[in-house]
């Protein structure tokens, strides 16, 4: 592991969450990863279909795809789920440095991959935070490893990911944000 990897691993064992920035944490190839994946979300986020429904989000009336009013994901834009074949986040998310961290943070050689999703969340100014927007704790593993790679500045007004730190179960600050809900979906 690099330096910053050791560094990643470390934040994210201590406190539950990890910061860092592709460039200093990927290697060349990986970059080349994570810039393919950067061109194919700008590519299908210029369509005309795509550009209609973004421009929807600001309305009162937002179009609505397969899940969240408020995000664009991999059906709306390609119509399926991404595929090795496509230059999508898979290639990406499967460069060492993330299973390494992951391996590192679970202690087990044996991790896979779950779960790879790609979003597009366009600005929905003036409107109230809904499901996952609001304050939830995923509900999905107790010790689940989560990548979220940003493909453009972020911003406390352009809706930033929050995490409180500590708040894993067993964790001091895990009454902060208390599982409320009995159908257990996580949103408070």
């Amino acid at each position: 592991m690099t330096d910053e990897q050791k560094r990643v691993l470390a934040d994210l064992k201590e406190c539950g969450i990890a910061k860092t920035n592709v460039f200093d944490f990927l290697d060349e190839e990986g970059i080349k990863f994570y810039n393919n994946t950067l061109q194919f979300l700008k590519k299908h986020a210029k369509t005309p279909q795509m550009k209609k429904r973004m421009a929807s989000f600001l309305t009162d009336k937002p179009m609505r795809g397969k899940n969240k009013w408020f995000e664009l994901g991999s059906h709306d834009l390609i119509g399926r789920g991404c595929a090795l074949e496509d230059d999508t986040a898979i290639p990406l998310y499967l460069r060492p440095q993330f299973l390494d961290i992951a391996e590192g943070y679970h202690e087990n050689e044996n991790c896979r991959l779950r779960n790879v999703l790609t979003w597009i969340h366009p600005a929905t100014k003036n409107k109230p935070n809904t499901g996952s927007m609001k304050w939830h704790r995923d509900t999905e593993n107790r010790r689940i490893c989560k990548v979220f790679i940003y493909y453009n500045d972020i911003t406390a007004d352009k809706g930033a990911l929050n995490y409180t730190k500590y708040s894993r179960v067993g964790e001091k600050h895990l009454h902060l944000h208390p599982q409320e809900n009995p159908r257990g979906n996580g949103y408070l």
